[in-house]
């Protein structure tokens, strides 16, 4: 474990006054001229005492492994007063010094030195609470004033304490620019020879638009993602916080900013319940929300006319997804080669298909895979695996052979009636009902121990006796599919609408 002689803390409650207001940059400065070795920093509200920096602070002190700790002032440790008695206690009976910039050494070992202590921790308690109230009043005001207020929704900002629509020029598409770019390069950005690009509000419209044809909240980003050129695996910021062109990461995500009210003209207030320390308060219900009408009516985006279609499209996904006529049995278990996401399950009238659920949206593996073929695959891989556990005792040792079933035995004996006849004679009519005799015989194997395959482990579903009988799996219905699926498989990768990959739960 390695010792500090002094180490420094800092903390900013938000990260726009660690960005903007430098207050962080300084504190860290102040506490390196001060002459210490390492600095703690945290940017988290000092009310809530799951800091991760000051968690580990606070074990190495418990440790032993810091001589002194040096901060600017009491509330850059805690606002909280039950935190300032467990970080009271823990220094007087450490032998770690506590040393505050701006209040100077805290001595906790004498009387006056601790009432000093509690005083100045009071007081920073205090400043807590008056820091709060002025918050609840300003939002009053602005609640009054039916202000802009919170963070502005894509392709909004605010002016004047009002919501206006971001016009500002970002971006120009090659496909805009003159024929006779080059001779204009040394032109002025403002010259009107040039074209003058697209702002985010434009943009935001556009993807509304865009929605309302056609109707998929992915397709939206698709879209916006190959016009545009942008990639999801560089969206790592916040697009609210940033003036780079940013979308929206999912489709769920489209559709929270497209209800938003800001686009309809509306302002809306008390979104949220009450927080307590540690986190933010869930968002409340939409019809709970206090909504102030027309705030901003010349900068709507979204029609009262086109909300409601928004909201009729949006509650129409809703209720198809996950409704197929049949199960996706191997849903959870296939693997996008390229980027590693779980592939989804998508059908058209003729076949079903898994694909990649980022396929078009920074993943480049756009091609799917057939079901059927996949399964194929599959079952051939699964059947190859299965003759290399011939050695193993025969799961029959725990599960009765359905061979020796009255049923199984009279379909393999008119099996065999039909076969001795088709030799004297080859008919088209035999051999149809020699094949739909096998298919009832491993139907009948199947439905007899399914309820056992339940219960068996990897090891005994790979060595049962008909695993590698093609037509058994072909006579396995979807639910029994997705039970062995689910025994046998680890993971299956496809990558350009092939198997590259396949791993089972069993090792050998």
């Amino acid at each position: 474990m390695h010792q500090y002689n002094i180490v420094g803390y800092a903390r900013v409650s938000s990260r726009e006054q660690a960005e903007n207001c430098h207050a962080l940059e300084q504190q860290i400065d102040r506490l390196k001229s001060a002459g210490v070795e390492y600095v703690f920093v945290d940017v988290e509200s000092g009310a809530n005492p799951e800091r991760l920096n000051y968690n580990k602070l606070i074990q190495l002190v418990e440790k032993g492994a810091i001589k002194m700790v040096i901060a600017t002032r009491w509330d850059r440790l805690t606002r909280n007063e039950l935190v300032y008695l467990q970080l009271k206690n823990l220094f007087q009976y450490s032998a770690v010094k506590l040393k505050l910039l701006d209040q100077g050494d805290v001595d906790l070992n004498s009387a006056f030195g601790e009432l000093s202590a509690d005083m100045q921790a009071l007081f920073a308690v205090h400043e807590r609470r008056m820091l709060k109230e002025r918050v609840s009043r300003g939002f009053e005001y602005k609640r009054k004033k039916k202000s802009a207020w919170g963070r502005q929704p894509w392709g909004y900002k605010s002016e004047n304490e009002k919501y206006v629509i971001d016009r500002s020029r970002i971006i120009c598409l090659l496909s805009q620019r003159p024929y006779n770019y080059q001779e204009l390069s040394d032109l002025p950005d403002n010259s009107s020879l040039l074209v003058q690009g697209l702002s985010k509000g434009e943009i935001a419209k556009e993807a509304i638009e865009y929605f309302l044809k056609v109707r998929k909240a992915r397709d939206v980003l698709r879209y916006l993602y190959e016009k545009y050129g942008v990639s999801s695996k560089a969206n790592n910021n916040n697009l609210l916080l940033t003036s780079q062109l940013l979308f929206w990461r999912s489709g769920q995500s489209f559709c929270e900013w497209i209800k938003n009210p800001v686009l309809r003209g509306h302002t809306a207030y008390n979104k949220y319940e009450p927080r307590n320390a540690q986190k933010r308060g869930n968002q409340k219900p939409p019809e709970e929300w206090e909504i102030h009408e027309n705030t901003h009516p010349d900068e709507r985006m979204l029609s009262d006319e086109e909300y409601c279609e928004v909201v009729t499209i949006i509650e129409q996904n809703s209720r198809t997804m996950g409704t197929m006529k049949t199960r996706s049995q191997l849903t959870g278990l296939i693997i996008c080669g390229e980027c590693g996401s779980k592939c989804i399950n998508k059908n058209n009238q003729i076949y079903r298909y898994y694909g990649c659920r980022n396929s078009g949206i920074g993943c480049s593996n756009k091609k799917q895979i057939r079901v059927d073929l996949l399964e194929a695959k599959l079952f051939d891989f699964i059947i190859e695996k299965a003759h290399q556990f011939n050695g193993v005792d025969s799961v029959s040792q725990v599960i009765e052979n359905p061979e020796d079933s009255s049923v199984v035995i009279k379909l393999k004996e008119q099996k065999q009636s039909l076969e001795k006849m088709l030799q004297d004679h080859y008919n088209l009519t035999i051999k149809k009902a020699i094949n739909d005799l096998d298919l009832q015989i491993k139907k009948e194997i199947s439905h007899s121990e399914i309820d056992d395959f339940s219960l068996a482990t990897a090891a005994e579903v790979l060595v049962y006796p008909y695993i590698t009988h093609l037509g058994f799996w072909y006579c396995l219905n979807t639910q029994e599919r997705e039970l062995i699926y689910h025994k046998l498989i680890k993971k299956i990768v496809v990558l350009d609408s092939q198997v590259t990959t396949i791993e089972l739960k069993v090792s050998g």
